[in-house]
């Protein structure tokens, strides 16, 4: 059997895990001296309830190679397949961790691929890899989703850069676009990183020029936007005003995600995305 393993920065939860048959290999949260199992110890929701009154920005930490180890000898055991898509490697140690437990154990069952993505579209990689796990092999489900992961674009808003920065993920250069009164930035994760692609000056022209990326792509019908948002839904539901027709918004309110509370160390609360596929 063809099993599919990511991370807790996927927005996926746990109950919804359990219900797929995804497994999640927890990355940790640090408050001090406080440790959180991200998805498992603590919701995303109470993650930003926690950050909101907290004097320090948290750190966080990749899943173990014991970790890694134990899913993969269990796999191999039971004569499972494993697909394995983790956070971006340009964004944490997890892909390296895994391939260095992969080849040191022989795991020839394991395939790994390098997402260079997170939150929504990791979510949406592994979603694919689980709706054609069975209909495909393991090489050609690693071809499938790489080629996914390229027409994939992730764009957001966010209140400041200042979390980026502090947690090492933007040059100071790149942080002072966001130390302007009422600048809102425009982030995406261009080959696994994250890049600043604009600013803007208030909510509202940030939703609108969010939205232009959407409006103005060859988007792929066959997948869906997804949107994601930390910890209020108000500006994501500005964005789906602009995105989606008037007649579909429900169905994308009902899926909206909380931002993974991985990601959210690094971007605070205010924050809202859309993941789109092009043709």
């Amino acid at each position: 059997m063809i099993r599919i393993v990511t991370d807790s920065s996927a927005d996926i939860t746990v109950s919804e895990a359990n219900e797929k048959g995804i497994t999640i290999l927890p990355l940790t949260i640090n408050f001090g001296s406080e440790q959180y199992r991200a998805c498992f110890d603590i919701t995303n929701e109470e993650f930003y309830k926690k950050l909101q009154g907290s004097k320090t920005i948290p750190t966080t930490s990749q899943a173990s190679p014991l970790q890694y180890e134990e899913e993969f000898q269990r796999a191999k055991d039971n004569g499972d397949t494993l697909i394995v898509l983790p956070i971006s490697r340009k964004l944490s140690g997890s892909y390296q961790c895994a391939q260095m437990v992969k080849n040191q154990g022989n795991f020839d069952n394991v395939y790994i691929v390098d997402t260079l993505s997170t939150v929504g579209k990791l979510r949406l990689l592994v979603m694919e890899a689980l709706r054609v796990k069975d209909t495909m092999s393991p090489e050609e489900i690693v071809a499938h989703i790489e080629s996914l992961r390229d027409r994939t674009t992730l764009v957001a808003l966010v209140d400041t850069l200042e979390y980026l920065f502090k947690g090492g993920r933007l040059s100071k250069t790149s942080a002072m676009i966001g130390t302007m009164l009422n600048i809102k930035p425009l982030i995406t994760i261009d080959h696994g990183e994250i890049k600043v692609i604009g600013k803007s000056m208030g909510v509202r022209k940030a939703v609108d020029n969010l939205s232009k990326y959407v409006l103005e792509a060859d988007i792929d019908p066959d997948y869906d936007l997804i949107f994601g948002y930390s910890p209020s839904n108000d500006r994501v539901l500005k964005l789906i005003d602009k995105c989606v027709e008037e007649d579909k918004r429900q169905y994308y309110i009902d899926n909206m995600q909380v931002l993974s509370s991985i990601v959210g160390v690094h971007t605070g609360p205010g924050a809202a995305y859309v993941v789109y596929v092009t043709k």
